[in-house]
C-alpha cells in the first residue's frame, strides 16, 4: 500500500492501538499486555472531530465495525456523510462515547476543554485519547476523574507541560503516556528530515514556506 503522508498514517496507527492498550511496536516504549480479553469492536463508538487526520482514522476504525461519530463545527454535513460518519452534538458525544480520540488544534478555545465539568459527562467505561496538544485536556481533573470512575483509562502522546514533571498521571494501571512520539516510523523521520529539507530551500530562495512557525512575521515581512 502506498502511504502519501507517512507521518499522518503513523499518528492513526497510534490512535488506534492507544484504544486497545496495546503499544508494542516502538523500542523503548510501552508495551501493556491486555488484562481480559477485548471488547466486541461492533458495539464500540469512537468520536473524532473530522480534520485531515480523523478522516483517515474513522475508515480503518470502521473496518474492524467500530461505529464513528464527530462533533465539528467546520466539517459540513455532505463530508461527515460521505465519510459514513455521524455528526452529533458534543454532549451527545461524550455521553455515547467508549473513546474519545482528541484532533482539534490548541486554541482559546479548547484550552481545557476536557475539564472536570465535561469528564464526568463521559461513560465511566471510556477512554480519553490524546495525541493532539497536551493543554486540551486538563490533567488535574482527568486525574481526579480517573481516581473517581467518571472515566476507564487515558492514553496520552501529549501532556500539558513538556518534558512532563512529577504528573498526577504517572504511575497508574489504567494510563499510557509516550513522550509525543505519535508519529513515529521510518518513514515518517524520512518525510518528517525532507519536509525540513525542502522549507528551507524555499526560503533560501525567496519562496514563501509552507509552514511558518510565525505566520505574523512573514505577513509583516512580505507587506514591506
Amino acid at each position: 500500500m502506498g502511504i502519501k503522508n507517512p507521518t499522518f498514517f503513523a499518528g492513526i496507527y497510534r490512535a488506534l492501538s492507544f484504544a486497545y492498550g496495546i503499544v508494542s511496536d516502538v523500542p523503548g516504549l510501552l508495551v501493556d499486555e491486555p488484562s481480559g480479553p477485548p471488547a466486541n469492536t461492533s458495539t464500540q463508538t469512537l468520536s473524532v472531530a473530522f480534520g485531515q487526520i480523523p478522516q483517515l482514522v474513522a475508515p480503518k476504525a470502521q473496518s474492524f465495525g467500530i461505529r464513528v461519530v464527530t462533533y465539528d463545527p467546520y466539517v459540513s454535513k455532505e463530508v461527515a456523510e460521505r465519510a459514513g460518519v455521524e455528526q452529533v452534538t458534543f454532549d451527545e458525544l461524550l455521553k455515547i462515547s467508549d473513546y474519545i480520540s482528541i484532533h482539534t488544534p490548541l486554541l482559546p478555545a479548547t484550552r481545557h476543554l476536557f475539564n472536570a465539568e465535561v469528564l464526568s459527562r463521559m461513560k465511566p467505561t471510556a477512554y480519553l485519547i490524546n495525541t493532539a496538544r497536551g493543554p486540551i485536556i486538563d490533567e488535574a481533573a482527568l486525574a481526579s476523574a480517573l481516581d473517581q470512575g467518571h472515566l476507564a483509562g487515558a492514553a496520552l502522546d501529549v501532556m500539558e507541560q513538556e518534558p512532563p514533571s512529577g504528573s498526577p498521571l504517572f504511575g497508574r494501571d489504567n494510563v499510557i503516556v509516550t513522550p509525543h512520539t505519535s508519529f513515529y516510523s521510518e518513514e515518517s523521520l524520512v518525510d518528517l528530515q525532507t519536509k525540513a529539507a525542502e522549507e528551507v530551500v524555499r526560503v533560501l530562495s525567496g519562496q514563501t514556506p509552507k509552514n511558518p512557525v510565525n505566520p505574523e512575521a512573514l505577513k509583516a515581512a512580505q507587506s514591506i
